[in-house]
């Protein structure tokens, strides 16, 4: 019996849903060209094929045997697509009846030329039907109760449909706090603020975060609403009549300090106040939101002064010698750390001619000298005198490298070779006796 009412109220439901979007809601997108409204529209399309499908799902599960029918489990696959469509549903549901209420002439007139006379009765129709998702999602935790309540405790299908019970139950308040949060955000975007002096809040852009919070100013406790914008937050508190806010302060979000207050995980301190939030998932929410837009904004602001360089193109000439000045500079800089590097010895250093050294300007600055391979010593052909010149100097680095090898001292300090080249011509005798000194 349970599960029959439950067919019937979830046709009931699809049938209204139907007929609200096929008479009222796509009729109108001719008049509210909106992207909201285009949301909510295609937002319940979404929620109407949901909803078809988890009847069909019912309706299969009422032909089996009441030892096989697992209700409960169906409504469980069920929430994660549920509690999707929702929180979307709820988020522009105060933005499509802020909508309808603006362009209520011209819904009227639309409707009573298409011979569907709508007066004040038929108009609050329209405005409820649009709620109405929301009553059906407030049924189905009272309907999962009294299910629990006729099954058997032996049931394979009591767990899932006890759990179901407090996941649908989740849901519907989730899904509410949104819809209440994002109707605070409308009503206070399109509403007189008492003591407000200039732009309209709108110009503020989006709101990013809204909240009731506790503030805390002289021993005082004062309750009020926390709206942050991408670089402002207001302070306002309600009206004594309730009819409305009123303006209490406002911060650019670059001057804000913000930190967490020792010993207390339910509140901030905020340019030296202490406000107290409801719960430290809303505390620790407001601590990122403040930070992740402070940050935000001084990147702005850092970007602004980056755009405002101009770029522009110079002759080749001046590019070469910007590059040589560059060059220069580091080679001065780099000139400390060059002193006490010492240089690789070779018999280059112990030839007739100075070696040639490379113009520094010509240095290729994108490849280190040392990856690139030496090449062995090469010797121009001359007389015969250079020849003999070039067999001791070959002798005295073979030696210095043996030498070289067999050294234990670690000091960096190497015996000087003193060699004394005569201008005449040598001996053999002399030749031989160096090759026996080594």
């Amino acid at each position: 019996m349970v599960l029959q009412s439950i067919i019937a109220t979830e046709k009931a439901y699809l049938n209204d849903l139907s007929s609200f979007l096929q008479n009222y809601l796509k009729p109108s997108r001719i008049i509210i060209a909106d992207s909201v409204f285009a949301i909510i529209d295609c937002t319940m399309d979404e929620i109407l094929t949901f909803h078809k499908s988890l009847l069909n799902n019912l309706l299969r599960v009422s032909r089996l045997s009441e030892a096989s029918q697992r209700i409960g489990k169906t409504f469980l696959e069920a929430s994660n697509e549920i509690t999707k469509l929702y929180k979307t549903y709820g988020k522009f549901h105060p933005m499509a009846v802020e909508i309808i209420k603006k362009q209520r002439e011209k819904l009227e007139k639309f409707f009573q030329d298409k011979e569907k006379s709508i007066n004040s009765s038929n108009f609050s129709y329209m405005a409820s039907n649009i709620f109405r998702p929301f009553v059906r999602l407030e049924q189905y935790p009272n309907l999962l109760k009294e299910l629990e309540r006729h099954t058997p405790i032996s049931h394979a299908d009591l767990g899932d449909t006890q759990r179901s019970i407090e996941v649908y139950r989740e849901i519907f308040t989730v899904c509410s706090d949104i819809r209440r949060e994002k109707e605070t955000e409308v009503n206070i975007l399109h509403s007189e603020i008492l003591g407000w002096d200039g732009e309209p809040i709108s110009s503020f852009g989006d709101i990013v975060l809204l909240d009731n919070v506790n503030i805390t100013c002289e021993k005082e406790i004062q309750d009020r609403i926390l709206v942050l914008f991408p670089r402002v937050l207001l302070v306002l508190s309600v009206s004594d009549r309730l009819s409305g806010y009123v303006f209490e302060k406002k911060y650019p979000v670059n001057w804000l300090r913000v930190e967490q207050f020792y010993g207390d995980k339910l509140s901030l301190v905020l340019n030296n106040q202490k406000i107290t939030y409801k719960s430290e998932i809303q505390c620790n929410k407001w601590f990122d939101a403040i930070v992740n837009q402070r940050n935000l904004t001084q990147c702005i602001s850092n970007g602004q002064n980056i755009t405002e360089l101009k770029i522009t193109t110079l002759p080749n000439s001046f590019l070469n010698a910007q590059h040589s000045e560059i060059c220069e500079s580091q080679q001065t800089a780099k000139g400390i750390v060059a002193k006490q590097i010492y240089s690789a010895w070779s018999s280059g250093c112990l030839k007739p001619n100075p070696p040639n050294l490379n113009n520094h300007h010509t240095v290729d600055f994108i490849k280190s000298p040392k990856s690139a391979r030496k090449e062995p010593t090469k010797f121009l052909a001359g007389s015969a005198k250079d020849a003999q010149d070039a067999l001791v100097l070959n002798v005295i680095e073979a030696y210095y490298k043996a030498s070289k090898r067999n050294s234990t001292t670690k000091s960096r300090k190497y015996s000087t070779i003193c060699v004394f080249l005569t201008k005449g011509k040598q001996t053999n005798k002399q030749i031989q006796a160096k090759k026996n000194i080594f």
